[in-house]
């Protein structure tokens, strides 16, 4: 579980991280020209009115006036020199070069650029949180608008305005009271807080429906002043929550496809191979890599289907060989039948005996067979013997070996000891591990031609038993085939010298019960050599 999910989280945390960057990066990078532009659209006018009245005057002179114009502007105006603290160096070079620039200074907004034709410097702070805020915001420019409409006769004032519209980054305009806009009116009148600070002559920020307006009555006069319509980066802001939202969403499904991309192809692999194994194609398996999320599952599939493999397989060759092993004894039994039933024609006693006693031992053969065949098929489904016993082996060892000598005949059996400890105790089966040993002992009796040395001795991991004979021995090529189900040797280990060709199958399977094995090798007495591997 966690192989498969874990991916997951680490994807997800490195989209988080990857995401939660972008947030707080993006909007400086994206927003940060369009608001530069809506911000110089609000104070390039009054820039220009401030560097009407700073024209030609000292730095003394400047400082008395922006000090007079304080009391005008709802908000903080100050007048810097090159160097001053509260700019960096990188930010002194470009306002210098004559370029406008925003900087947040002690978490207010300011607007800064050079007055032409000196090395003094204007900033301008400005908010707009709220209703307050606007009002502090457009109070110096509209008041320096009035100081030009009031210097002059009333008649004169559309004049003035239309003289001043240039320099501004927005309209401005000298409305009748009666001539407002509709759409501003009726903010107005859904509004009586906002109506009420209109009638005392604030200057009224109004939010329409697609653009923002300034507005102010001016009390003594039929007239409101008006700064707008002005449309702010809205749009830009909207499009950028838009694209953060899809970035959101594909980043999302991007991370989602990381995820299950690989368990895709791992699953198809696995769909693939199953199908192609349900098919008869027992070769079949499941490239997935083992350190993928699927990887124990394809382990497992394979692994499965290697030992279904060999099942059919072993199944298949077992049918063959069992129905060949079957044929010869069932058609000695049927000739001898067939000879029994023609009793009227033999008169000799002792034949007809002959045919009985021929009639027994293939029964006999026949039964042995079965007994054979159903031992390997028990020891190819069991994975463990459950009748384990701790045993002492030498003792155990020698008892067999004293068995294995009243059917030795002639040949001479030695047990040679290389150090293994008299008290060495094993866990292991008993019952099915002495079949093993007197299968390899009878072998041995068969081939031997005048002795036989079991060897038991100790190494770091294992208990190994020895079994040599001094017979003709094994060709390496044949080595493994002996252990397959119904398999003879040529030569003197032929059908004659008896057995079905299972004992030693039936062998190798105990051995596996046991987590051991068996090999084969050359004997020191000259002929083969069987070695049994055990655990300790």
């Amino acid at each position: 579980m966690l192989r498969i999910f874990l991916p997951l989280y680490l994807i997800l945390i490195l989209f988080a991280v990857i995401f939660i960057s972008a947030v707080n990066f993006l909007p400086t990078i994206y927003l940060h020209s369009a608001l530069f532009d809506y911000e110089d659209q609000i104070t390039k006018g009054t820039f220009y009115l401030i560097e009407e009245k700073l024209k030609g005057l000292n730095y003394q002179q400047q400082v008395q006036v922006v000090d007079g114009l304080q009391d005008e502007f709802g908000y903080p105006l100050h007048l810097l020199k090159p160097g001053d603290p509260l700019i960096d160096t990188k930010n002194w070079k470009i306002i210098l070069s004559g370029e406008s620039i925003q900087l947040d200074i002690d978490d207010a907004n300011y607007n800064i650029k050079k007055i032409p034709d000196s090395d003094t410097v204007i900033a301008i702070a400005f908010s707009e949180s709220n209703a307050e805020n606007a009002h502090k915001q457009a109070l110096g420019t509209f008041n320096l608008i009035k100081q030009k409409l009031f210097a002059q006769s009333r008649e004169k004032w559309p004049d003035i305005i239309h003289k001043l519209q240039p320099y501004f980054g927005f309209p401005i305009n000298l409305i009748e009271n009666e001539m407002l806009s509709g759409e501003l009116l009726s903010v107005l009148a859904n509004d009586k807080e906002l109506n009420q600070r209109f009638d005392k002559g604030k200057i009224i920020y109004i939010d329409g429906s697609d653009y923002e307006y300034y507005i102010q009555k001016l009390k003594e006069y039929p007239y409101i002043l008006q700064a707008g319509p002005i449309k702010p980066p809205i749009a830009v802001i909207i499009s950028f929550l838009v694209g953060l939202f899809i970035l959101f969403f594909l980043g999302l499904a991007f991370t989602l496809f990381l995820w299950i991309r690989p368990l895709w192809i791992s699953i198809n692999e696995l769909t693939c191979a199953s199908n192609n194994f349900g098919q008869g194609k027992l070769e079949s398996r499941a490239s997935v890599k083992p350190r993928a999320a699927l990887g124990n599952l394809s382990s497992q599939f394979n692994a499965m289907a290697e030992r279904i493999s060999r099942l059919i397989t072993g199944h298949r060759d077992l049918t063959n060989a069992v129905s060949h092993e079957l044929r010869t004894p069932i058609a000695r039994m049927r000739f001898g039948l067939e000879m029994l039933e023609r009793t009227g024609e033999i008169t000799d006693e002792k034949a007809k005996q002959r045919y009985l006693d021929g009639l027994n031992v293939d029964v006999n053969d026949l039964e042995e067979l079965v007994n054979e065949l159903l031992h390997y098929a028990r020891f190819e489904q069991v994975r463990s013997l459950p009748d384990l016993e701790t045993i002492e082996v030498l003792p155990w060892l020698e008892g067999l070996i004293e068995h294995a000598r009243g059917y030795a005949a002639n040949l001479e059996i030695h047990c040679i000891n290389n150090n293994v400890p008299v008290a060495l105790k094993i866990r292991y089966s008993p019952h099915y591990l002495a079949r093993v040993i007197h299968n390899l002992l009878r072998n041995a009796c068969k081939y031997s031609q005048h002795e036989i040395n079991i060897i038991i001795e100790l190494t770091e991991k294992d208990i190994l038993i020895h079994i040599d004979d001094d017979g003709v021995g094994i060709l390496k090529q044949d080595r493994q085939r002996i252990f397959e189900p119904f398999s003879r040797l040529d030569e003197s280990r032929s059908r004659l010298s008896g057995g079905h060709g299972l004992g030693l199958a039936i062998a190798k399977r105990i051995m596996d019960t046991h987590n051991g094995c068996i090999a084969i090798d050359d004997s020191s007495l000259g002929g083969a050599r069987f070695t049994i591997s055990l655990p300790k």
